[in-house]
């Protein structure tokens, strides 16, 4: 045949060679036509099948990338490390040789002997010897069933386990307990789903380019003793032989290959930058924008005043301005200067950070118990630090008076020491401090010299102090005329002469402090909220109602009436994306936010209310812990049982900024991106709004809503009053105390008292020192090059969080006659009972005389006492923590739960919930207990 057929080429015959197997002949002619029409068809099925399968797997491929390079924004955004995405760029490289290899194994070019054009040839065949004979091979066979394995398991996992993976993300971090999305992920969990979708797709085509495939293989077998000469091309379409789509194919797969392979390249180089630990530049902490007090890193000591500048225009007189590179100097390399904390808008230093700085053999000093005329008073020795044994003091410039602290030798980096001191409570606003270090000793006994340069700062005529630069003139000036004639006042038997460090560093004013933005944030949201007031169906709406009435008629085991699941609308001020949001400072400053957000509330009632057996007696605002959720009230089963016996409503709501849907951003401002902790520090300020807003709604619209209806349908009953509770634990207390402080002044009426259980302050000291510290460093050794510089960065940290943890001296301190009780337990490595006792001090707390720790700076309990610390002694627990300050190792995280659990405590709780009295629950036995069970 010559002709040509619509679609088809044009035909092409090939003779058949002379030395053609002699058994054909016994064939007659029409038998051999009909065997070669046969072969013929099956060739033609095979080649179309193979084409498609080609076109299929080509198409699963591009899909996956797609879904790969989705999957790969989203990780870039949370992460902004590339070093994270190798587990999606390394597997997407492996898959992109796997196509292409196949691909070009499957179509192979040959030049025919007897032919002047090209042909191709199916992946089962091969040429045997001069005759051209086509044969199945066994072993080609064999390749490609394992290819098909290999595309199935790629199938799988598209369409199976990256799915899987994908809701439980969404569930874990974009969905509350009862399913319902966040409001602040919704975007991202949209995002999420359609990687889902795609996921599944190019799953689907896989399996079925698989399917397709091995219908090819089928159709292979023809070729077994088969002649080139009869694989005629008439019957096949041009496009099933054509090179161009073959061509097009393959270039289309090299070009994925070359594009994931420089992505891994990416993730390769942001590990090595990342991941590798390099050697550490020795002259950096000699910088001219490092303080050249502390030669051992450029940020020491920490704070100081030569890290700030004058400003006139500030409350204070000065600006805090630390330099970029100051900064840089301890991330690794590969940081943008942009993502780094920014503190140069402050008018001063934080009042609640650790004070760190560091001068060589003071370590060897101390652990050789060599320093015979001062040494570094601990937690327990705080009394002692304003002595003259006291290795280190700390100056109130304007008071001429030296204040209580503790320091000790850091143990985070074993090889590069600190010395930590932190105030026994909180540093006043709007004040000049300084830090003294005196007669300490080397390991060898020695007088460790003077640092350089405060010699040169305190000898102004000698030939080195003539070449510093004005600021430090001025510096070294304000030393000997003010503040050594200071210290001669506040302590008249320090010499001179035996000063070693000297530094000063001038705290930011109260109206200036983040404290003031956050107090301003919530007065702002309660005068919001009373002005519109509370409509359901509007700014109130219904989400899950779960009704056990019922069952508490019938169940006497049943304590939960009504579990309600709510959503209410709150002033919103903060802008940006999902979570990563930031204050909006001209809404919050003028106070014509009209911006709301909707925010979720779980209320839990009790059948004895439901059922009208007991009259509402409190309400209590549970704040849950570290990176938790509301629903976690729910599983307070002493709560809910005294609420039962006593006619409580518990509700809770997400602590905004620390709650489990914040994880992500956490971790993004740990691992790449410090600026972020600003996003977190302001979310956590935006979430005090909020839940002051939830406490006017309970207190003044809950009752009157259609779900609040009790058994017999009448609204529910109450004793007058109702007393109002915050009870928080764990991080629910540490950021409990601030918020209830603040609301002591805010209005009077919200709150009535506070229970702080298991919380401390502040929230950077306590992390340092708490067992969950070493994941912290596991994540933050990333970014930051040493566990040294962990600790600074601590430090910095904590001038952001000052504005949601740890109330300060003067204005913030909770108003007098609020009441608060705080419970700890000592021997607790999650938060240590040190940080419980810093809030006590702050709060001008009080405790019994039974307590089993006599407090430093906490006085005896009185009629007029407002704030009661109570502290439980877990022996074993206790004698298991370490003496000295170093990440602790041992598992003493029961402590953590016996302290919210243990009888006794929860007696005096429910006590101080019914009737606001403290109760000694220590009288007998001191409230000392062998170990913690529960």
């Amino acid at each position: 045949m010559t002709g040509k057929k619509k679609g088809y080429s044009k035909v092409q015959h090939f003779e058949i060679s002379s030395d053609v197997d002699d058994n054909l002949g016994n064939h007659s002619d029409e038998n051999f036509e009909d065997n070669a029409q046969v072969e013929q068809l099956h060739s033609d099925r095979h080649m179309l099948f193979t084409f498609i399968f080609m076109v299929i797997i080509s198409i699963s491929s591009l899909i996956s990338l797609v879904c790969a390079l989705i999957i790969i924004k989203l990780t870039i955004e949370l992460t902004m490390r590339w070093y994270v995405c190798a587990v999606i760029t390394v597997p997407q490289l492996l898959e992109k040789m796997i196509v292409y290899f196949m691909l070009r194994r499957i179509h192979t070019i040959e030049k025919d002997a007897h032919a002047s054009s090209s042909f191709s040839l199916p992946i089962f065949i091969q040429q045997e010897g001069s005759q051209r004979r086509k044969r199945c091979s066994f072993w080609k066979i064999s390749r490609f069933t394992i290819e098909m394995m290999v595309l199935i398991v790629i199938g799988v996992v598209y369409f199976h386990i990256i799915p899987k993976f994908c809701k439980a993300f969404i569930a874990q971090f974009f969905l509350d307990f009862d399913g319902i999305p966040v409001y602040d992920w919704k975007s991202d969990a949209l995002e999420m789903k359609f990687i889902i979708n795609i996921s599944k797709l190019c799953g689907s085509f896989y399996l079925l380019g698989v399917s397709v495939g091995l219908v090819a293989l089928a159709f292979a077998k023809y070729h077994q003793g088969a002649d080139s000469t009869n694989r005629s091309t008439s019957y096949t379409p041009y496009y099933f032989r054509g090179e161009m789509i073959y061509k097009s194919m393959q270039s289309l797969s090299l070009f994925q290959v070359t594009l994931t392979a420089l992505l891994v390249l990416l993730s390769v180089k942001s590990a090595w930058t990342f991941l590798i630990d390099h050697n550490i530049s020795s002259d950096t902490a000699t910088a001219p924008y490092c303080d050249p007090m502390d030669t051992t890193e450029c940020l020491l000591p920490f704070p100081s005043s030569f890290f700030s500048v004058e400003d006139n225009t500030s409350n204070t007189g000065i600006r805090v301005n630390i330099s970029d590179k100051a900064m840089l100097s301890i991330y690794r390399r590969g940081n943008d200067a942009k993502n780094l904390l920014d503190f140069n808008d402050r008018d001063g230093f934080g009042t609640n950070g650790i004070i760190l700085f560091y001068m060589g053999g003071i370590k060897e000093g101390v652990v050789s118990n060599l320093q015979h005329d001062a040494t570094l008073m601990g937690p327990n020795q705080i009394a002692n630090s304003t002595e003259n044994n006291s290795m280190t003091l700390l100056l109130d410039v304007e008071a001429k008076t030296l204040i209580h602290h503790f320091a000790e030798i850091d143990y985070i980096d074993n090889e590069r020491p600190l010395v930590a001191m932190q105030a026994a409570k909180s540093l006043d606003f709007n004040k000049r401090y300084a830090v003294v270090l005196q007669s300490a000793r080397d390991g060898n006994g020695t007088f460790i010299p003077r640092t350089k340069h405060l010699s040169k700062l305190l000898n102004p005529t000698s030939m080195e102090s003539s070449h510093l630069p004005k600021t430090e003139k001025r510096r070294g000036e304000y030393y000997r005329d003010v503040i050594l004639p200071t210290l001669k006042e506040a302590a008249p038997w320090l010499d001179v002469d035996s000063i070693q460090m000297l530094f000063d560093f001038h705290t930011t004013s109260a109206e200036g402090s983040p404290n003031a933005v956050t107090r301003d944030l919530m007065k702002q949201s309660l005068k919001t909220v009373a002005n519109k007031g509370w409509k359901e169906n509007e700014n109130v709406r219904l989400l899950k109602l779960d009704d056990y009435t019922t069952q508490c008629v019938n169940d006497p085991g049943q304590v939960i009436g009504k579990r309600i699941h709510i959503e209410i609308d709150v002033p919103d001020f903060e802008v940006g994306h999902g979570r990563e949001k930031n204050l909006e400072v001209e809404a919050l400053a003028n106070g014509n936010n009209s911006k709301t957000s909707p925010y979720e509330v779980l209320v839990t009632i009790p059948c004895s209310i439901t059922t009208n057996s007991k009259a509402l007696s409190a309400t209590v605002d549970y704040g849950h812990g570290l990176l938790g959720n509301m629903f976690e009230l729910l599983d307070t089963a002493w709560l809910q049982n005294a609420a039962n016996k006593h006619g409580y409503i518990t509700f809770a709501s997400n602590w905004r900024g620390m709650s489990q849907f914040d994880f992500l951003l956490v971790v993004k401002a740990f691992l790449s991106n410090p600026n972020e902790v600003s996003t977190v520090v302001e979310n956590l300020m935006q979430g005090y709004g909020n839940r002051i807003s939830v406490q006017h709604f309970v207190n003044t619209a809950l009752l009157d809503c259609s779900f609040m209806k009790m058994m017999d349908g009448e609204k529910v009953s109450i004793e007058n009053p109702v007393r109002r509770i915050f009870y928080g634990i764990s991080m629910g207390a540490i950021f409990g105390s601030v918020y209830s402080s603040l609301v002591s002044h805010i209005d009077e009426k919200i709150l009535d008292a506070s229970v702080i259980t298991s919380g401390g302050s502040p929230f950077c000291f306590l992390l340092g020192r708490s067992a969950l510290h070493k994941a912290y460093v596991l994540i933050l050794s990333r970014n930051i090059k040493t566990r040294r510089q962990i600790r600074i960065f601590f430090s910095l940290m904590q001038m952001k969080f000052d504005g949601v943890d740890g109330p300060a001296n003067g204005i913030f301190r909770p108003r007098k006659n609020f009441r608060t009780l705080i419970q700890h337990g000592i021997g607790d490595h999650i938060v240590p009972s040190l940080a419980s006792e810093i809030v006590a001090r702050n709060y001008g707390g009080t405790a019994f005389t039974s307590n089993p720790n006599q407090v430093f700076g906490v006085g005896e309990m009185t009629e007029d006492s407002s704030v009661c610390l109570t502290e439980m002694l877990f022996q074993d627990p206790y004698e298991k923590l370490p003496r000295i300050n170093i990440v602790d190792q041992t598992d003493g995280s029961q402590v953590h739960w016996c302290t919210r659990l243990s009888p006794p405590l929860v007696h005096q709780l429910v006590e101080f919930i019914n009737s606001g009295t403290f109760i000694d629950i220590c009288s007998e036995d001191q409230c000392i207990q062998p170990k913690c069970t529960f």
